[in-house]
């Protein structure tokens, strides 16, 4: 049974919905996070190593009439260095302080928390500091181990005041802004159920609506699409199902998510015109993208279960509702593993992208400007991310924590030529990277 179970665990993959948005060439929107990047990138103290541990009924801290109060704390600092991040071509130190307090209540079959966040980093050598945290506030109400149903409201933000603009050209460099700072509403609700033994049932919505800072020299009449803000609205909807067995997991999921931007322009197929500007045809509709990804994985257990090892495989497919100019499809593989053995925890993590764009893509017809593809004939866009977070516990309250990821793009898209491509701007971006970040530092916790 067991070697049935590592081979389909190597063949099948749940893909988490953590989907990087395509390059837009010529709206100069804000850059958008790596998936390997993006999942914890508005959390702090950041990614926690290994497996959660269940709490245990202590004692508790407060009492609030007939509510149980606890208060957990976890604070961390670290430092290290950091090359690169999507795009922008830095290398530089980071300083990195971060910290979440959560008070809860509970009364019976209903848990209160307020989680609050706050990181600030520095980046010395480089221009990426920011400062992201929120809060939430998260009303659970369970029956038992069968049903939950959780609910959450909470405001996130990141303030990125002087990061450099590759849209932005200047004499000697690149210009300065903060319009990749934003502040995000989020509202959500999600059901877990076990209707049958080993049978785990979950779904999830959640409403988000990101505000992102204009620059000053963003011009919504005359250039309607340069230095376009990022503001849009975003609705997910998660379900999954998973079977536990001995030792082992198997399961699948689908994600799906509704995306309309506040002032983006959709664009025309092969060319990606928008028509938006003073005078002329009327603009395009603002852009409308739905993402659809199913999935299947499996877990497994080794040894003692103190390692635990999966595999995961998505198919993303992302729509762009109006002539397709974004479309693409492709497979989203994962695996990923963890250990937790006495005072140490790790977790490592891998995940790819292979998307292929649609008819309506990018398209060269010979006219000066437009310059074919690096290779072949259809857009595409190859990813490849990892992550490692391990912690090691030498005191009661303290531990070391060590952090290192890796993020490598490889597309056939045009890179952007000063005044070649596009011939109207002095742009120079290199679509192909590779991202590095490694922190070393303490954790202390309650």
């Amino acid at each position: 049974m067991r070697v049935v179970v590592i081979t389909a665990m190597l063949i099948v993959a749940a893909a988490a919905h953590a989907q990087e948005a395509p390059p837009d060439e010529t709206a100069t929107g804000p850059t958008t996070e790596s998936a390997a990047v993006s999942r914890v990138a508005d959390d702090a103290p950041g990614a926690r190593a290994g497996k959660k541990k269940p709490k245990h009924k202590a004692a508790p801290d407060f009492q609030l009439g007939g509510w149980r109060g606890s208060i957990d704390a976890e604070g961390e600092l670290v430092g290290g260095a950091l090359s690169g991040r999507t795009t922008l071509r830095e290398q530089g130190a980071i300083i990195e302080a971060g910290g979440t307090v959560e008070p809860a209540i509970e009364r019976g079959r209903w848990r209160l928390a307020v989680p609050v966040r706050l990181a600030h980093r520095e980046t010395p050598g480089a221009t990426q500091r920011e400062t992201r945290g929120g809060f939430d506030l998260d009303a659970r109400y369970k029956t038992g181990p069968g049903f939950r149903l959780d609910l959450e409201a909470g405001l996130r933000f990141a303030q990125r005041p002087t990061w450099l603009d590759e849209y932005q050209p200047i004499a000697g460099g690149l210009g300065t802004t903060g319009r990749y700072s934003h502040l995000d509403l989020r509202l959500g609700a999600a059901i877990a159920a076990i209707p049958l033994r080993h049978q785990h049932v979950r779904a999830g919505l959640r409403y988000t609506d990101l505000a992102y800072d204009d620059d000053p020299t963003y011009d919504p009449i005359d250039a309607p699409t340069h230095l376009v803000p990022g503001d849009r609205r975003e609705v997910d909807l998660d379900l999954s199902w998973r079977y536990f067995g001995d030792g082992w997991k198997l399961g699948g999921a689908l994600a799906v998510e509704d995306q309309r931007d506040d002032d983006n322009f959709a664009r025309d197929a092969g060319d990606g015109q928008t028509h938006a500007g003073a005078g002329g045809p009327p603009p395009n509709p603002l852009y409308h993208q739905l993402d659809v990804e199913p999935s299947v994985g499996a877990e497994l257990e080794l040894g003692r279960g103190d390692v635990e090892v999966g595999a995961d495989l998505g198919y993303a497919v992302v729509s762009d509702r109006y002539q397709g100019y974004y479309s693409r499809s492709g497979l989203h593989p994962q695996v990923h593993a963890a250990l937790t053995r006495g005072h140490l925890e790790a977790k490592l993590s891998v995940e790819a992208l292979f998307a292929r764009y649609g008819e309506g893509s990018y398209q060269s017809d010979g006219t000066p400007g437009r310059p074919a593809l690096e290779s072949g004939t259809r857009r595409s866009d190859r990813r490849l991310g990892s992550r490692l977070n391990a912690r090691y516990r030498f005191a009661r309250h303290l531990a070391a924590v060590v952090g290192l990821q890796v993020t490598r793009r490889d597309t056939n898209f045009p890179d952007y030529v000063p005044g070649v491509f596009p011939g109207s701007r002095a742009y120079d971006v290199a679509w192909d990277y590779t991202n590095g970040e490694i922190t070393v530092g303490l954790s202390a916790a309650r």
